[in-house]
């Protein structure tokens, strides 16, 4: 029983911690910001910062790669095909909409293009391994992966909703199965 409240507030702290480098990052540069503001805002002291993270770019670097695992997951499940394209873009887009951080970091924060260029940079190169054996259609991947991200950040900057996502979903998947057939 305590490991799950040990585990709880290790949680409910990590959280408090990244919203406020979020909330701190709406109007900062991450190089400006110190572990006392994010302290501050947070309401947690430095030593139990220190209990989780070494430092601020740290708790950026973590909920990027948290997100980037899994969308690997998803992208280890494609397989390049007209029948798997929806079910792939939907996991792709839907996981980051889903992630509240992300979402937030895209939609309000100095470093958006940052880590909008992280996400896009990881995951073409995650598809460019994958399509390592389909070598005719890895420039139309990544070209089609840089088209599609942007889209995506131009709806969140919107205030993208679920049926948006569905509706960007539908017709990124579309134009990615065009290009198929087509080679």
């Amino acid at each position: 029983m305590s490991d799950i409240l040990i585990d709880k507030r290790i949680i409910k702290t990590k959280n408090s911690l990244k919203k406020a480098l979020i909330e701190l990052l709406k109007t900062q540069n991450i190089a400006s910001i110190s572990i006392v503001d994010i302290t501050r805002v947070a309401n947690v002291n430095r030593k139990t910062f220190y209990l989780h993270y070494p430092n601020v770019h740290s708790i950026l670097n973590e909920i990027v790669n948290n997100l980037l695992n899994k969308l690997y997951e998803s992208i280890k499940n494609y397989d390049f095909t007209f029948a798997t394209t929806k079910t792939f873009v939907y996991n792709i887009f839907n996981t980051i909409y889903h992630n509240e951080y992300i979402v937030d970091i895209l939609r309000f924060t100095t470093q958006s293009q940052e880590v909008l260029n992280i996400l896009e940079k990881n995951v073409i190169e995650a598809l460019k391994r994958k399509a390592r054996f389909h070598k005719d259609i890895i420039d139309i991947v990544e070209f089609n992966t840089y088209g599609a991200f942007r889209m995506f950040y131009n709806l969140i900057k919107q205030d993208m909703t679920q049926e948006k996502l569905d509706d960007f979903i539908t017709l990124t998947s579309s134009i990615i199965n065009n290009v198929i057939k087509n080679k």
